[in-house]
């Protein structure tokens, strides 16, 4: 099932004077240049990836906004709270998120006789895991489409409760970054553009072991989050604007697709 209205799974141009070009890439994946406008990469971010070794080695090719986000982006993470992973195997480095490692996730749950409403990967249907938040939330693709820029992405709460979003990574991501009331999930803990950063994982391991940390400007943000759930509406529109709060152009209101079937699969005690 395509969806084309909410994102559509092509690469456009010209895109914005100065936005990097993913190499080997004709123009950028519309999104991708949609998510620099509002989380400009930062200086060495990015990977090179073979590609046509991902896919012969995972039996599949990956969505195209994907591959031009590890082109632009990289490893990392948002806000120290939301990382994506690489679908490049290799040598182990610590702090660098694989999903060769997130998505044997349905396969250990069922050993462990957890329910899981989807097919084990590889099997058509089977979900790949492309990153997670310290809220053991983890993001997956649903494969059942041949085609893998028609993969909506499937968020796993920690509860058990399965939520799909019928749209790409990248617009997923952006939503993530809009007005808090206009999110596709609740999350407090990444605080929107302007204020949200990337960090590639090496640079924020060259950043700590600089002595410098990489999330300090989190502290700020935190409080006028806190401050921001206080208010009532007439204090929310007279709120002075030390610290910008997130934009409504990043996705306007009703510009993000609600969320498709929800499966509650297992509740913790």
């Amino acid at each position: 099932m395509a969806y084309d209205q909410a994102c559509p799974g092509q690469r456009i141009g010209p895109v914005v004077d100065g936005l990097k070009q993913p190499q080997g890439s004709v123009v950028m994946h519309r999104d991708v240049g949609r998510l620099i406008t509002v989380l400009p990469p930062h200086e060495g971010a990015g990977e090179s990836i073979d590609w046509n070794e991902v896919e012969r080695t995972w039996g599949t090719p990956f969505p195209k906004d994907f591959q031009d986000f590890m082109a632009v982006y990289g490893v990392g993470g948002i806000d120290d709270f939301m990382a994506i992973a690489t679908p490049a195997d290799g040598e182990h480095v610590p702090g660098m998120p694989r999903i060769r490692s997130l998505t044997p996730t349905a396969d250990s749950l069922r050993r462990s006789g957890m329910s899981w409403p989807y097919p084990v990967w590889p099997q058509r249907g089977g979900l790949i895991g492309w990153g997670g938040n310290s809220n053991a939330s983890d993001f997956y693709w649903d494969t059942a489409d041949t085609d893998p820029d028609n993969w909506p992405v499937v968020v796993r709460h920690r509860e058990g409760t399965f939520v799909e979003y019928r749209c790409s990574m990248t617009v997923f991501i952006l939503g993530l970054l809009g007005p808090r009331h206009t999110r596709p999930m609740e999350n407090p803990m990444i605080y929107g553009a302007p204020n949200s950063r990337f960090y590639h994982w090496r640079e924020e391991r060259r950043l700590s072991e600089a002595g410098v940390e990489p999330w300090e400007y989190l502290d700020e943000l935190f409080e006028a989050n806190e401050a921001e759930d206080e208010m009532d509406e007439d204090d929310w529109n007279a709120r002075p604007e030390t610290v910008p709060l997130a934009r409504e152009d990043v996705l306007p209101p009703g510009a993000f697709p609600p969320p498709g079937r929800i499966i509650a699969v297992h509740e913790y005690e």
